[in-house]
């Protein structure tokens, strides 16, 4: 719903996702809900009263079917009846164990299996890997494709129980990090639901969003479905990453939801069409005539950048963004445009949201400040103030599915270790640095965070893609560039750049080997690059 809306936003406070359905039928009826294509140019919209509807019916088959208590797999692409099936099984106090579809069968087979799954929901798209990992197991298949015809099955509805406890178990979660095997995280009914109305609390009101982010993640469901649910907001589903584009000029949303990587690239593209079209300078231009003005009070932004703002659908009016850090370039970019960017920082094991920057209070470099619903510490401090981050609040998981991790997240007072760094400073915002266990130690004593550095090179427009770590006692930047300039033409740019930032950083933080690489890094299913080193391939330059 639009800040300039007439109809004012309802107070909320729920724990079960069954008080939050009622509270979204209640509250928001027959607006519309969500919205997907059905061909080319033709939309369906579904109001939230035939959300609840659809709900409550696919709930009563899969109760008559016996899986009420029951773990069920969900995998599949973005759809309507992804979220139903997500909201039939939890509503039933049954758990969802939400799948990347991209992952091969063998790691689909073990999670199954890890988690005890009674029954698995799945898109035509994956079947036959899906078949072929139950098929021993004898797990009960429902394909989406049948979602409608189990529906039917339960004409007058069936009658949902209004509340949970709030301990209930409503999903597991296995995390897709960019290193090491993924952990099952146990999140109940609260975990999820207050996360979601903490950050509904903190954010913006909008009138139609786009969601790209993949449901299966905490982030995509939460940030993505659940809080523009609260908000009373039509969500329209794009079912492909590759398709933002196209949906975003078709739908035409006030907001998006993205990673880091989705709002670097479409930054970057803003930049690199307007120097393929002779107007960089004058944007340059424009932009520093806006940022005048601004000191003023007189906002300019959308007036001067409408031939930008139409390509983005004509009505973008904010971003939220999360999962990791963003350069500051692009952040104030697109503030520069007049779409105001809201950075956040979160972790599966919170449900995942924990701090977000808000309109009344943001700080470009910083992450916000923490949510209602949880609080945060750093602990063992450095000298700058760097140490671990640690939060608490209801948002917290209670452990990993049969891992021996699971007695050692925790502190005795009940603080969960993210593993993450960062500092926050005297109003309480957070600043991250990176991640501890890829801190760089070098032999000086002195401690580099490669994500500083990757931070500080990734707006360059000759760089897609770098990780850093170290090899040999060397800072080493593997790098993936931008464009299709020759070998030399890489080489000669990428090199510039480096020594321009070796040259703006004490010397122990300097890069002193680089790796141009050919092919991009393997990614995790929200765009993280994954750690992986010294992947080098026939074609790769090495740099010492």
């Amino acid at each position: 719903m639009s800040r300039k809306a007439e109809k004012k936003e309802p107070v909320f406070n729920l724990h079960s996702f069954n008080e939050m359905l009622l509270f979204c039928r209640d509250n928001f009826g027959e607006s519309p809900a969500f919205s997907f294509r059905i061909r080319k140019e033709e939309k369906q919209t579904v109001s939230f009263n035939s959300f609840y509807s659809d709900v409550s019916r696919l709930s009563g088959a899969f109760s008559r079917l016996g899986l009420s208590g029951k773990r069920i797999a969900l995998i599949g692409a973005n759809s309507y009846e992804w979220i139903v099936s997500y909201f039939s099984v939890v509503c039933i106090g049954a758990s969802v164990v939400p799948v990347d579809k991209e992952i091969p069968e063998n790691e689909l087979s073990s999670v199954f299996k890890r988690s005890g799954c009674a029954a698995v929901i799945y898109s035509t798209e994956y079947a036959e890997k899906t078949e072929a990992c139950v098929r021993k197991d004898k797990l009960s298949l429902f394909p989406l494709r049948r979602i409608k015809e189990l529906m039917k099955t339960e004409p007058d509805g069936f009658h949902l129980p209004d509340c949970l406890p709030r301990d209930t178990e409503a999903a597991v979660v296995f995390t897709s990090g960019t290193t090491g095997q993924s952990k099952g995280v146990l999140l109940s009914h609260e975990n999820i639901i207050s996360d979601a109305v903490a950050a509904a609390r903190a954010v913006e009101n909008y009138k139609k969003c786009l969601l790209i982010l993949p449901a299966h993640h905490m982030f995509g469901l939460v940030a993505g479905i659940l809080v523009p649910m609260l908000k009373g907001c039509e969500l329209f589903i794009s079912s492909s990453v590759r398709r933002l584009a196209k949906d975003v000029a078709f739908f035409r949303p006030q907001a998006l939801v993205l990673v880091p990587i989705m709002a670097e690239t479409m930054y970057k593209k803003i930049w690199a069409s307007a120097e393929a079209a002779g107007k960089s300078k004058r944007m340059e231009s424009a932009i520093r005539l806006s940022r005048f003005l601004l000191k003023f009070h007189i906002d300019a932004r959308r007036k001067i950048f409408r031939e930008i703002l139409a390509s983005l659908g004509g009505e973008l009016e904010g971003i939220v963004c999360g999962g990791a850090a963003v350069s500051e370039d692009c952040v104030n970019g697109f503030s520069d445009f007049g779409i105001d960017f809201f950075n956040g920082y979160g972790i599966t094991e919170c449900a995942p949201v924990v701090c977000v920057n808000r309109k009344s209070s943001c700080r470009s470099l910083s992450v916000g400040q923490p949510l209602c619903c949880n609080e945060i510490r750093i602990t063992d401090k450095d000298e700058n103030g760097i140490g671990n981050i640690e939060v608490k609040g209801a948002n917290v998981f209670s452990g990993y599915l049969d891992s021996p991790d699971s007695e050692h997240s925790k502190t005795a007072d009940g603080w969960f270790q993210t593993g993450d760094l960062g500092k926050t400073d005297m109003d309480g915002f957070l600043y991250l640095t990176g991640r501890k266990k890829n801190l760089i130690i070098l032999s000086n004593g002195k401690n580099v965070s490669p994500e500083e550095i990757e931070n500080a090179l990734s707006h360059h427009n000759c760089i897609r893609e770098i990780v850093v770590y170290e090899k040999g006692g060397k800072i080493t930047a593997e790098i993936f560039p931008e464009g299709k300039n020759t070998a030399e033409q890489t080489e000669k740019t990428v090199n510039e750049a480096v020594d321009a930032y070796n040259r703006s950083v004490p010397t122990y933080k300097n890069i002193e080997r680089v790796i141009i690489r050919e092919h991009e890094f393997s990614k995790t299913p929200t765009m993280k690059i994954k750690r992986e080193y010294e992947t080098i391939k026939k074609g790769d330059n090495v740099h010492a």
